[in-house]
């Protein structure tokens, strides 16, 4: 009988943080990325040579409101995508069909793949529990002179735990508003 007993106790101990949404690994380099719109077709820079034609992939839009828009991977892209840092041996590119929603053309999207919960729009910002630690990743751009800081934090930007950090080149100057945590280099 305490046999039995034991070996009930460890199955609890092993199953429950499944049934109750228990962390899972979540590689912030691995599965956020950049999308962008050009005039023929959608981008994803990623830190990722493993993704498949039909992989679901969360967009996070970040201006002018913050939205959410669907995708799917078309296909592996043997060239680079205009705007992104692209300097990392790691880094893939994909071509991306829209299912749901819309880019704005030259404007960056944060691209999530496989996050532990659904990502969402709360109070007007789009967050989520990417690794399912029960605590909110916030998504943020801010503008440096010539680009976008695109950044996730764990926690309200910019006090809380920055997670992933992309530079994003526009080409153009605009108005900088970015915090100096926001755009530190280095990642996170």
């Amino acid at each position: 009988m305490q046999r039995f007993a034991i070996f009930v106790f460890i199955i609890v101990v092993l199953v429950a943080p499944l049934a109750y949404g228990g962390t899972r690994a979540f590689d912030y380099r691995a599965n956020l990325g950049v999308a962008s719109q050009s005039a023929d077709s959608v981008c994803l820079t990623i830190a990722n040579r493993h993704l498949a034609a039909g992989q679901a992939v969360t967009l996070v839009i970040l201006a002018p409101d913050q939205a959410i828009a669907q995708a799917k991977i078309v296909r592996t892209m043997s060239t680079d995508c205009t705007g992104v840092d692209s300097s990392e041996s790691t880094v893939a590119y994909y071509e991306l069909h829209i299912v749901k929603g819309a880019l704005s053309q030259g404007a960056p999207a944060i691209a999530v793949v496989n996050p532990a919960r659904a990502v969402r729009i709360s109070a007007g910002s789009v967050v989520a529990d990417l690794d399912g630690n029960h605590q909110l990743e916030y998504f943020r751009e801010c503008t440096s002179s010539e680009g976008v800081h695109l950044t996730v934090w764990t926690g309200m930007p910019p006090k809380g735990k920055r997670r992933w950090h992309e530079y994003y080149y526009l080409g153009y100057d605009v108005e900088p508003n970015c915090t100096d945590a926001e755009a530190a280099d280095g990642h996170p």
